[in-house]
């Protein structure tokens, strides 16, 4: 195993809730620290030379968290200054542009601190990503409104709120549910944003709750018939480019994309 004396020391230092990976000269170390999007961190090892190198994989600035990186909002590139300095977290750029962040050191005995230091840093960045806005806010909730008062009409007594799971995922929180009469149930997302940050951001947050409905009880997995994104197309944030982003939403069985303006493509639901 590459690196195996490091893993040992981090496994003795902090306990037993790490777990690994190799990829090729590098070691994937799977952390315990868990992110607002409910996904585990990891942070990746390797050597040059006579240096460690432990790096956050280009997981961040690449969205492998389900959250969006977008320093050209002022609130979130402050917070990333003040947490990249106080870590002493160092940045470069892949081959493919992507940034990657990461910390170094020549002593062998100091890389588990490294690692600490890592996993706390990746996991504050990535929950930071996924803090909805003020300035947000508002927007969000006017469309989320318009979206739940369209659909209670075009789904009169079909239309619910969240009801469908019980207090054992209460994590799953979709928009809204629709209940079919053959006893199934289909989750809705709404994607919307003032901007391209919220608007990832929220693209993000959706796929997460779909995921998770997926890993729920299988009683209550078995009956969602499909997962629904509505797609606030007509939002000041939505870019035709995103489009690989929403891609998340689509790349699975189950799962289909609705644009608000194209919103009466739902009708063909009721034929169910």
């Amino acid at each position: 195993m590459i690196f195996g004396d490091i893993y040992n020391d981090v496994v003795s230092s902090f306990g037993s809730l790490w777990s690994y990976k190799e990829r090729g000269d590098s070691l994937e170390i799977i952390t315990p620290f868990a992110t607002t999007s409910s996904k585990f961190v990891s942070v990746f090892i390797t050597k040059r030379g006579d240096e460690f190198i432990v790096s956050d994989g280009g997981l961040i600035a690449d969205g492998g968290y389900n959250n969006t990186f977008n320093r050209d909002l002022d609130c979130y590139d402050k917070a990333f200054l003040h947490y990249t300095e106080s870590f002493q977290v160092k940045e470069t750029y892949g081959i493919n542009g992507v940034p990657f962040f990461y910390k170094k050191t020549s002593k062998q005995l100091s890389v588990a601190s490294i690692i600490l230091d890592m996993a706390n840093y990746i996991s504050s960045l990535v929950s930071l990503s996924g803090v909805e806005y003020e300035v947000d806010r508002k927007p969000y909730d006017l469309f989320s409104k318009t979206a739940n008062d369209y659909l209670s009409t075009l789904f009169i007594g079909r239309f619910d709120s969240r009801s469908f799971f019980d207090k054992t995922t209460q994590h799953v929180k979709p928009n809204a549910i629709i209940s079919m009469e053959n006893g199934s149930v289909i989750l809705l997302n709404y994607v919307t944003g003032t901007n391209r940050f919220n608007f990832q951001n929220s693209i993000y947050k959706a796929a997460g709750i779909f995921e998770l409905a997926d890993k729920s009880l299988p009683t209550l997995r078995d009956k969602i018939e499909n997962k629904i994104t509505l797609i606030d197309d007509l939002a000041t944030g939505y870019k035709t480019d995103m489009n690989y982003a929403i891609e998340k939403l689509t790349d699975k069985p189950k799962l289909k994309r609705v644009d608000w303006s194209k919103k009466e493509e739902l009708n063909e639901l009721l034929e169910k």
